[in-house]
């Protein structure tokens, strides 16, 4: 940049030189007058530095060339005329100023959008910790809610076991009591694991996954009122029961991700079985999640529980369509 500003000079100052030169002899001391742009030219390259270095250049030369032409004493004096001298100097001196000012305004500028983005840039961190730190109240809460009590109810489910075969043993009378009680139980778990699914209230949850994860897909085709196909794919009977709890959550917010952003005619609802690690992954055929979307409210919550069974979560988008939400479950911990 320089380097390009010391070229343009010197090539200005070159050609104002051969103008005045070569038109002297016709404007005579009007030809002078060139040196003027030449000097304001100067102020905004190089500022008040380039203002008065040009002028004292431009002093030389007209003398110089004003000895070449005539060998009158008082038209050689005109090289240093103070008014006309003075002009090139005030009009090089206001030019240099309002350069100044630009670059000052372009500094301040340049320091406020920086400003700016860099209190965005805080605001959205914070936006992302507040929303993360909600999210994961969020699972804790219903983590409280709902597996405390199938904990509960599981305990209970042995010990009415337990009962109902002691007193049919002992034929108690009270035998049939204790086996409505264990049915009573039972039912209450199977609700337990409908609100764990996300299933309608009157549903029938299965504790097989690869049934509970049909009865997952079912309901969203259902919902989608026939414009989107679920697809389940892969061996579901290789995920283990205690994996599942955090893993149908994820399901049902990548697949609503889905449907509420992309417009997909197919979603599929896959689980791949590698050497080390059982892949589970939500993809669609519809229009690929932005970048800025990724990190979604709903998606550090998914991150959370794919971390609490010791999983990665990760969001692969193509540039025109297709997006896969997969969730790596290493073998020793699903």
């Amino acid at each position: 940049m320089r380097r390009q500003k010391l070229v343009v000079y010197m090539v200005a100052w070159l050609i104002h030189a051969g103008l005045i030169f070569f038109l002297f002899p016709e404007l005579k001391i009007t030809a002078m007058l060139l040196s003027m742009p030449m000097g304001m030219l100067a102020a905004w390259l190089y500022a008040y530095k380039g203002a008065i270095i040009t002028l004292m250049l431009n002093i030389l030369f007209h003398y110089y060339m004003l000895q070449y032409y005539s060998n009158d004493p008082g038209v050689i004096r005109e090289a240093f005329n103070p008014f006309g001298n003075g002009t090139e100097l005030c009009f090089s001196l206001c030019t240099a100023l309002l350069k100044k000012t630009q670059l000052r305004y372009q500094h301040l500028n340049s320091t406020l959008e920086l400003m700016v983005e860099e209190r965005t840039r805080k605001l959205s961190q914070l936006a992302d910790h507040l929303i993360k730190d909600k999210t994961m109240e969020a699972a804790l809460a219903v983590e409280r809610i709902i597996e405390e009590p199938k904990r509960q109810l599981s305990n209970m489910m042995a010990d009415s076991s337990l009962l109902v075969r002691q007193l049919r043993k002992a034929q108690h009378p009270d035998g049939d009591t204790a086996k409505t009680i264990t049915e009573q139980i039972r039912l209450c778990l199977e609700r337990l694991k409908v609100l764990e699914l996300g299933l309608p209230i009157n549903s029938r949850a299965s504790t097989k996954p690869d049934e509970s994860i049909h009865q997952i897909a079912q309901q969203y085709e259902t919902l989608a009122a026939g414009c989107t196909k679920m697809v389940v794919s892969g061996n579901w009977t290789e995920l283990h029961s205690a994996t599942s709890g955090q893993l149908y959550p994820i399901v049902h917010e990548a697949v609503t991700n889905a449907l509420r952003h992309a417009s997909p005619s197919r979603i599929i609802i896959g689980l791949q079985s590698n050497p080390g690690a059982l892949v589970v992954y939500v993809e669609n055929d519809g229009k690929p999640m932005p970048a800025a979307h990724r990190e979604g409210m709903g998606i550090p919550l998914m991150r959370y529980r794919a971390q609490r069974m010791g999983a990665s979560l990760s969001i692969h988008a193509g540039e025109k369509q297709n997006t896969r939400v997969q969730c790596v479950i290493p073998r020793n911990d699903h």
